[in-house]
């Protein structure tokens, strides 16, 4: 149900979506092992959500979406984040490709805030913890673009506040 609620027409109001990922995070984070089931279809719908908001993203002329394209692309990057988390490492190895394509393509874009890019930032730091030595396929990508981010005037102070909170 509260999956349900994140796509309601009125989830933008009285902060109803993020209140219902936040949720979703709180009950993932607390999961027994014997509702891996529910982990993985969530990780599904949310992989799902995130793919079909970045092609619209690509797909429209927009140069801005706004705050809330940006608040929902953050609410997902941290629901992905935290059931990433709980699986096993051979499941977050077979949806890395696809995460890692979308968590890259949010960092590696100018019209993206930099809350999003932090976001998108720490969630490439869950999958390179879970999946461990096959995080290497991607780190040719990944130091390219965390290169550019660092050059950029308010790179180094992001990643000082990521550290800081992680």
């Amino acid at each position: 149900k509260l999956l349900l609620t994140t796509a309601r027409p009125d989830a933008n109001q009285n902060n109803l979506r993020s209140a219902a990922y936040e949720s979703i995070m709180e009950l993932l984070k607390s999961s027994p092992r014997d509702c891996y089931a529910i982990v993985q279809e969530t990780t599904v719908t949310i992989i799902a959500r995130l793919e079909e908001l970045l092609h619209h993203r690509q797909s429209s002329n927009e140069k801005t979406s706004g705050g809330n394209y940006n608040d929902l692309q953050s609410l997902l990057c941290a629901t992905l984040q935290c059931v990433i988390k709980k699986m096993q490492q051979g499941d977050a190895i077979q949806i890395s490709d696809t995460v890692m394509s979308a968590f890259l393509m949010m960092m590696s874009s100018n019209e993206q805030s930099s809350e999003v890019q932090e976001d998108a930032l720490m969630a490439v730091g869950t999958v390179m913890e879970v999946t461990d030595k096959h995080f290497a396929k991607y780190m040719d990508s990944f130091l390219a673009l965390f290169g550019r981010l660092t050059a950029e005037p308010r790179g180094v102070l992001r990643l000082r506040r990521l550290c800081r909170d992680r």
